[in-house]
């Protein structure tokens, strides 16, 4: 078992993501990080947990505690071919408004295949979706998805994926014109993702990836193309580690949104789209103890579809290594 420990003080200038008006404010970010696996000769398990809570001083109803747990089983069929169940769980609340919410489910059963330099899965793919507070954004997604990934030499990997996805939302609407339906019909979504790019791995990491993503839907102003680039580096300066992340996400919705004030987004600090962030750690005496701290700033879609609002965001902490 590992686990870190890390606390932060920051500074946000947009603390409910508000697309006009925001509110600035200084807050405290804890996390609990643990860290499990086992191996045996034909199976692997990963366990993965991020406990974290957020204060802020000035508004007592932005303080929220969140759950992740991911975990990684890997079942060897032969010396080829194997498979892997992935299941990632989030859950977030909102300690003033106790019905204030959620969790989202993501499972994906993939069989992989390994073939010298090539490396190819698929499998299907289900994500869950509730909102103890607005069950309009209840959703249901099943899908399937195809990947690969080719090794170029000692330290290149080319990454190819490619996902179709069907979106169930039982008890939301169509939207139609400039009113919600008042017929039964629900809201029922197609996601065609395509993906391409690549990983160098060495004394230092870096990977640049393009995404294409459609949407289509029976419901109206939710259409739409979205095309996504993404970067991510992490070099070391001495003992100074400095991570890099940029990732701009253009949508392009196949009607105009900018009349209507469409909710799409219950929680949209967790729908990052575009931003801009550099993280550092650097060891404090011992190697355990490390000084962290983050600069980012995010434009990314508010509650209502096609509208964006803007955030930076300062964090200074510590971080321990327990183990």
């Amino acid at each position: 078992m590992q686990a870190v420990i890390k606390s932060e003080t920051g500074f946000e200038t947009n603390v409910f993501e508000n697309y006009q008006n925001p509110l600035d404010a200084w807050s405290t970010q804890h996390w609990l990080r643990l860290y499990w696996q086992r191996s045996r000769p034909h199976n692997t398990l990963h366990l993965r947990s991020l406990s974290g809570f957020s204060f802020y001083p000035q508004y007592a109803a932005e303080n929220k505690c969140s759950q992740t747990l991911a975990i990684r089983q890997l079942h060897r069929f032969s010396g080829t071919l194997s498979g892997q169940l992935k299941t990632d769980f989030f859950y977030k609340t909102w300690i003033q408004e106790r019905d204030h919410r959620y969790f989202t489910l993501k499972a994906e059963y993939n069989f992989l295949h390994s073939a010298r330099a090539l490396e190819i899965s698929w499998g299907p793919i289900l994500h869950r979706n509730r909102y103890r507070f607005e069950k309009q954004f209840h959703s249901d997604q099943y899908g399937v998805q195809l990947s690969g990934q080719r090794h170029c030499g000692p330290h290149w990997v080319l990454l190819a994926r490619f996902q179709y996805s069907y979106i169930d939302y039982p008890h939301r609407p169509v939207f139609q014109l400039e009113q919600y339906s008042q017929t039964p019909t629900l809201q029922r979504d197609h996601l065609f993702l395509g993906k391409i790019g690549f990983e160098f791995h060495d004394h230092r990491i870096f990977g640049i990836s393009l995404r294409l993503l459609r949407l289509t839907s029976n419901s109206s102003y939710v259409d739409y193309w979205g095309y996504a680039l993404h970067f991510y580096g992490t070099q070391r300066f001495g003992q100074t580690i400095v991570q890099l992340i940029a990732q701009l996400y253009i949508k392009d919705y196949s009607q105009e949104l900018l009349s209507h004030l469409i909710a799409y987004y219950p929680d949209p600090e967790q729908n990052v789209q575009n931003q801009l962030l550099i993280g550092w750690e650097r060891p404090i005496g011992q190697k355990r103890l490390s000084l962290t701290g983050k600069a980012a700033f995010m434009r990314n879609e508010s509650r209502y579809s096609g509208i964006y609002y803007e955030k930076w965001l300062v964090t200074l902490g510590l971080q321990y290594r327990l183990r």
